[in-house]
């Protein structure tokens, strides 16, 4: 129990060491813009303003995003797609302060710091790194729309498939952020009071940037029913705010129909290839044990397909034995490896052509599966890890809900993006859906759905 004249110190050194941190980087640090009304503003800065306006921070909302004023403009697609930016430039250095707290010059280790204290701090790196990158896909996300719309390719669907995109990803480095703060709640020290009131009190600096962001973004006009309004981006390419400006693997889009509140962790993308040769490297086909049989067939009795589940992961029973992770690791790389064959099969289709409409739909259909097959091998990855974590005695009731809450979330994306595909080919009119092409990639569709579907199912029975 450290003394009682530890805990002064720990604030004293933790709060210089933000500033510290801060002033270094000097990220986004220049002096405030002195809020003006909007009527006295020129154009892009009135714009700015009454759209600033409709957020919960309207002065941070004004004074950060007009240096780019010029950029945006009157286009309010540039304009979240700025905001976005600012925000992933704000997370991306309170998530190096939190790195630095714990590995450089403020290591915890260097107070008197419970060890539940230090862990979660530890904690927060991965969550506060992890909402930057959300935020960096949010302007990806924006920066493809407004690239669309200023080519004349933003159709309305794709367009609101963007905007989702968007809206989800930024909602979820919110929850982030609060999951950050909300790691403190069972280090149940005096000692830790310091600590918790700097972190958490940067986390609520950090999410106003956030939530303007999002704010922006939900402020993109559409009309809703069956005539959507064209997005208003303006043309030519855009200039943004370099902070949060990284580019990262693009990952499926995450309908809010989806998820309800989304807890995204650190993303490792696995190849098809490896995942498949990590199944292999059990044995190929292996001597399956009678329990593990027992074991699979009393797991896939919970799906929706047991059949198909038992008949598909039988190979892999010696891998995963009588354990609930690593099954759902295997049904969630067979999943990844059902999407990447029948990706290739609408490629093969899309290079034989077809009429406009048709090759519309499966252009679609080919960036929607293959975005499904990466959330299915994230789900792997992410399963991976807790498994990991659980063998090496590492990983926390709290990390672990956090895993299987990402693939929960993960899976139902790739499940939503597969009823895209063919919601694509519905929209593009009866003789699209009915050509030989329509016809084949429902049933693929189809297919592939229930090995999702399957994985889902034994990730939702793993037991916490």
């Amino acid at each position: 129990m450290p003394s009682s004249r530890a805990g002064p110190r720990h604030v004293v050194l933790v709060m210089l060491f933000f500033a510290a941190a801060v002033a270094a980087r000097g990220a986004d640090a220049a002096s405030p813009v002195t809020t003006r009304p909007c009527g006295a503003a020129a154009a892009a800065a009135s714009f700015l303003c009454s759209r600033c306006a409709t957020t919960v921070y309207p002065a941070v909302c004004y004074d950060s995003l007009l240096p780019y004023a010029g950029a945006f403009q009157d286009s309010r697609v540039r304009l979240a797609r700025a905001a976005a930016d600012v925000a992933a430039a704000r997370l991306r250095d309170f998530s190096a302060s939190l790195d630095e707290l714990v590995h450089g010059s403020g290591d915890v280790g260097a107070v008197t710091t419970p060890p539940r204290v230090a862990a979660a701090v530890r904690d927060c790196v991965g969550t506060v790194s992890s909402a930057a990158g959300l935020a960096r896909r949010s302007s990806a996300a924006l920066g493809r729309l407004d690239a669309g719309a200023a080519a004349g390719g933003g159709g309305s669907r794709l367009a609101r498939w963007e905007v989702s995109n968007a809206k989800t990803w930024l909602s979820a480095a919110m929850a982030n952020l609060a999951t950050c703060a909300d790691g403190f709640a069972d280090a149940d020290s005096w000692s830790a009071a310091g600590i918790e009131e700097v972190v958490a009190g940067e986390a609520a600096n950090v999410s106003k940037y956030t939530s303007n962001a999002l704010a922006l973004v939900n402020g993109i006009p559409f009309v809703n029913g069956a005539g959507e309004e064209a997005v208003r981006s303006g043309s030519g390419a855009s200039s943004l705010p370099t902070g949060g400006a990284s580019k990262l693997p693009l990952m499926a889009p995450l309908p809010p129909r989806a998820m309800s509140l989304v807890f995204l962790f650190l993303f490792l993308f696995f190849t098809a290839a490896s995942a498949t040769r990590r199944l292999d490297d059990a044995g190929g086909q292996p001597t399956t044990s009678s329990s593990a049989t027992a074991f699979l067939r009393a797991r896939c009795a919970t799906t929706l397909y047991p059949d198909i589940c038992y008949d598909s992961l039988l190979p892999y029973a010696s891998a995963f034995q009588t354990s609930h992770v690593k099954l759902a690791v295997a049904a969630a790389d067979v999943a990844a490896a059902k999407l990447r064959a029948f990706s290739a099969r609408i490629n093969d289709l899309l290079v034989q052509g077809g009429a406009a409409r048709v090759d519309a739909a499966l252009k679609d259909c080919k960036s929607t599966i293959s975005d499904a097959g990466d959330l299915a091998r994230q789900s792997s990855a992410e399963l991976g890890q807790l498994d990991a974590g659980a063998a090496a005695a590492g990983v926390s009731s709290r990390q672990a809900r956090w895993h299987v809450s990402n693939v929960q979330t993960w899976l139902s994306a790739a499940i939503t993006d597969e009823g895209t595909c063919t919601d694509g080919f519905e929209e593009a009119g009866e003789a699209a859906a009915g050509s030989p092409a329509g016809k084949e990639v429902a049933a693929g569709v189809a297919r592939v759905k229930q090995h999702t579907s399957i994985a889902l199912a034994l990730v939702n029975g793993i037991p916490l």
